[in-house]
């Protein structure tokens, strides 16, 4: 989601963020929980104060005044509007909203096939379609003994990991904190970046020093 946030802020062109499991209103209100940097637990409740509530307000038409459109699986309209692979629903939602930039989460719900056999035809058709493809997959169809398998680093141009200590361990000395591994950049190095994990405000942000 803040991926697909930052893109639209700097491209001109539309950005589409499609989910394979969230519904679209709870992608959104993730979204202005990070951008208000309100409680997602006190909006949800509609517990928020009056400062929070102005800084939601604020994040809301700043997130409206973005070219992003939101997509889900679980969608009412989905099973009747769109199709069933990737190419086909990222050209319908192109022509609708000039997109050129596709952030798919939970890619490989959306796939009849396994995420490795249908990557080079993916690969094949964004360079076709001059459409740039950002898609989050579950770490264990990708990798193997910690390493992306041959067809992953072959087929794209940047694979990201993103590890979190306190996920599996509420006692970790680095709860709060989660590391984003650049595994793959096909234009530059590999490298490890520290992040704070801010899961009240369902973000992640970089840490400030100084």
């Amino acid at each position: 989601g803040q991926i697909a946030i930052q893109a639209a802020h700097r491209r001109q062109g539309a950005v589409v963020f499609l989910s394979g499991r969230e519904p679209s209103e709870v992608i959104v209100a993730n979204m202005i929980c990070g951008l208000a940097e309100v409680v997602a637990q006190h909006l949800k409740a509609g517990s928020l104060g009056v400062e929070a509530l102005s800084r939601v307000v604020a994040a809301s038409e700043r997130l409206s005044s973005t070219s992003l459109h939101f997509w889900s699986m679980t969608d009412d309209s989905w099973e009747t509007s769109h199709s069933k692979s990737t190419p086909g629903l990222a050209n319908q939602i192109g022509r609708e909203h000039l997109a050129r930039l596709l952030v798919v989460d939970d890619i490989d719900t959306l796939l009849e096939e396994p995420i490795l056999t249908v990557l080079p035809r993916l690969r094949q058709w964004c360079r076709a379609a001059q459409f740039t493809l950002v898609a989050t997959v579950p770490e264990e169809l990708v990798m193997e003994q910690g390493h992306l398998l041959p067809v992953v680093r072959r087929e794209v141009d940047v694979a990201l990991r993103l590890s979190r200590d306190d996920q599996f361990d509420q006692s970790s000395p680095r709860a709060g904190e989660a590391d984003l591994h650049v595994l793959r950049d096909r234009t530059g190095p590999i490298d490890e970046i520290v992040l704070a994990f801010q899961g009240h405000y369902r973000r992640f942000a970089a840490f400030l020093y100084g």
